[in-house]
């Protein structure tokens, strides 16, 4: 049971018993999941096996690595990532464990498939549910948060579901289940940050903003070419380059990169970004570079 803890953040009750039962009586067992609740430190599980008992998801015990192959998943998204780019320039300790929780709490009765998303250490892989076969990749680098939607098949009657359900509105040009999707994913860690910043006191200096990694001059997390270093495939995060909201302007259609000496085309079509942020009028929405609740 503690090596399902530690490989798939399953925390089942009969291990709280048998850690907790020489020390606390039940009644203060109970008092300390609730408190482990409050401050999003595990929630609830599902599960059809009753035999097992009661199930808990704890994100943060987890020790297994996702696989080494996941970058190639991230790279076949059809829409770029974003980033959640911290000022400090390290994620907060403890924050990205919390957000999982939240996000998987958010959706799990309406938007979330019923099957349990797939965690890692600073990892999760959330899938929608219907038949779409579309994802949320949210993964935790070391100064920011990169999140990712992937998309299978297209189906125009659940996107105008997913567009109702999340209020969500969107322009001819990205009227899809993944833009939609990618928005309303967008709207809710934004507001599920905003919230864990007013909930934890310790998180409310904490300062971010939303970046896209320069697809000219960086691909797959490391720089094309490294100035600094005089090398290629550059992998230290602080010498990536990325193109913040407020670099994306709506009366922009292309932006330049001079970054790198050797590209053959440094124009960087905005219109590939605007899935993210798009107004119901089709254009780039920089009235802040930060999440706005």
């Amino acid at each position: 049971m503690w090596k399902k803890l530690e490989t798939e953040g399953i925390l089942e009750e009969r291990l709280l018993h048998h850690v907790w039962s020489p020390l606390l009586d039940q009644e203060t067992a109970d008092s300390l999941i609730e408190i482990m609740e409050k401050f999003c430190l595990l929630c609830p599980r599902s599960t059809s096996d009753a035999s097992c008992g009661k199930q808990y998801l704890v994100p943060s015990m987890l020790m297994s690595h996702p696989p080494q192959d996941v970058i190639n998943l991230i790279t076949s998204a059809q829409i770029p990532s974003f980033f959640i780019k911290f000022e400090s320039g390290l994620v907060p300790p403890g924050l990205f464990p919390r957000l999982v929780l939240q996000f998987l709490q958010w959706g799990k009765d309406e938007y979330w498939s019923q099957e349990n998303p797939q965690l890692f250490l600073n990892f999760a892989r959330f899938f929608t549910s219907g038949d779409e076969d579309c994802s949320v990749i949210l993964l935790c680098h070391s100064s920011y948060i990169e999140v990712v939607v992937h998309r299978g098949n297209f189906s125009p009657e659940l996107a105008g579901g997913l567009k109702s359900t999340m209020n969500i509105s969107a322009d001819n040009h990205h009227d899809t289940f993944e833009a939609s999707c990618a928005r309303a994913v967008r709207r809710q860690l934004g507001l599920l940050l905003e919230c864990m910043r007013k909930e934890f006191c310790w998180m409310r200096n904490m300062k971010y903003e939303v970046g896209f990694m320069c697809p000219v001059c960086c691909q797959g997390g490391s720089v094309k070419y490294c100035c600094t270093h005089h090398k290629k495939a550059c992998t230290q995060e602080e010498f990536l380059h990325f193109w913040s909201e407020f670099d994306l302007r709506s009366d922009k259609q292309v932006i330049r990169c001079r970054r790198c000496p050797t590209v053959q085309n440094d124009r960087v079509k905005v219109k590939g970004f605007s899935p993210w942020f798009a107004t119901p009028g089709g254009e780039v929405n920089t009235h802040a570079s930060t999440f706005d609740p």
